[in-house]
């Protein structure tokens, strides 16, 4: 709901002066919140920040000074953009360890119910046998001439 209530703002702002003030008081709030710890607040952080940088490029265009008109805007944009980096690597980071630890476990109940091969087994090769008659290499269907009869 959170979200739903700063978009409406912004679809209900009348021009780059009131626009801005909306976003430069969501971009306080998260900065001073620091960065996020969950996928789902870095999600809604990351949402914040295409609007935030559609906002910029519009008042660019128009040669809105936005950066001016509203005080540290430049100073606290890098900051909520370093935090969302932050976040994305931590979280990144968590996930990956997350994952090396559920193949861990995975590993481990498998060798303990005997599921895995033991170290000196030979690979099992496909033969014709197995794979129910003749191989047929792609060459040789391709260009049957030079296949070799086979004794």
């Amino acid at each position: 709901m959170d979200n739903l209530a700063w978009a409406r703002e912004l679809i209900d702002a009348q021009d780059l002066e009131a626009l801005g003030a909306v976003i430069h008081g969501r971009l306080q709030s998260y900065t001073a919140a620091g960065a996020p710890d969950n996928g789902r607040a870095l999600a809604k952080r990351i949402g914040f920040e295409h609007q935030a940088r559609h906002y910029m490029a519009r008042a660019n265009e128009r040669g809105y000074a936005f950066s001016q008109r509203f005080e540290r805007f430049a100073t606290k944009w890098v900051d909520f953009v370093d935090q969302n980096k932050a976040a994305e690597e931590k979280l990144g980071r968590l996930d990956r360890q997350r994952d090396y630890e559920r193949g861990r476990a995975e590993a481990t109940t498998a060798a303990a119910n005997g599921w895995l091969p033991w170290a000196g087994a030979p690979a099992s090769v496909p033969t014709s046998e197995t794979i129910g008659g003749p191989i047929v290499l792609s060459h040789e269907v391709q260009y049957p001439e030079l296949v070799l009869s086979r004794v």
